[in-house]
């Protein structure tokens, strides 16, 4: 039973075919030759002799039989050997695999506990509004091998609401190209947002600045507590509300 389940087994039971086929085909080459050898100089009519030079003429006489045992079983090391550390390579592989998914899953996991307990500490955001996966993603784009860095496309995208930020601080100053208008900075702030996973509707003017206080606030939270990047830059502050 252990035999059979050794060779149906899908890594381990095509090596040791592989094994067996070279060592049957090593084996039988070298008793063939051994054979003919053995019955061409009819060596049965010789006298029984365990002498040094008897031995010696024996050796010499199989020799080429002797080098192909030798060969095969040189063949069977080098192959053990091969097959050995391939099979520590794929296993390697898979452990670092499937520790990166592990730790991909935890590290989603705290996300997503952190993000859901500030969401319903703020009641001007409900939890339906923000979307955790796709923020998560859009922060570790590769952490499903491991790799927790912050990607650069979500710097951009918070460099893009700050840019938002500033031009309509720039318009209520007076510096800017126009003059601040409020459906504009709504339209285009929720646009910004939305590229960070924070979906916010149209309200009134004090509503609407209420709420994307509150989504901006929640942004700096996450980002101080997951987003470890000196390139990351702080959320610019609003003097337009």
């Amino acid at each position: 039973m252990i035999i059979k389940n050794i060779f149906s087994d899908e890594t381990i039971g095509p090596s040791i075919r592989v094994l067996l086929i070279a060592l049957g085909t090593g084996v039988t080459i070298s008793l063939i030759v051994f054979l003919f050898t053995f019955f061409h100089l009819r060596l049965w009519t010789s006298n029984f002799c365990i002498t040094n030079s008897c031995i010696k003429h024996t050796i010499e006489t199989f020799d080429q039989s002797i080098i192909i045992i030798d060969i095969t079983f040189k063949a069977l090391i080098f192959l053990i050997t091969t097959g050995s550390i391939a099979i520590a390579l794929f296993s390697y592989k898979n452990s670092v695999a499937t520790t990166a998914l592990t730790n991909h899953i935890s590290h989603f996991t705290l996300f997503q506990d952190y993000v859901t307990h500030e969401v319903n500490k703020t009641p001007e955001i409900s939890l339906r509004s923000v979307e955790i996966l796709e923020w998560y993603n859009s922060i570790y784009r590769n952490s499903r091998m491991g790799n927790v860095s912050v990607s650069p496309e979500y710097i951009e995208l918070i460099k893009a609401v700050n840019n938002r930020i500033e031009i309509s601080n720039n318009e209520v100053k007076g510096s800017g190209s126009d003059f601040f208008r409020y459906k504009i900075h709504q339209t285009e702030m929720i646009k910004a947002l939305s590229n960070c996973s924070i979906n916010l509707e149209r309200l009134p003017r004090l509503a609407f600045f209420s709420v994307e206080r509150a989504a901006l606030n929640l942004i700096g939270k996450v980002n101080s507590a997951f987003c470890f990047s000196p390139d990351i830059p702080p959320i610019t502050f609003r003097i337009y509300t």
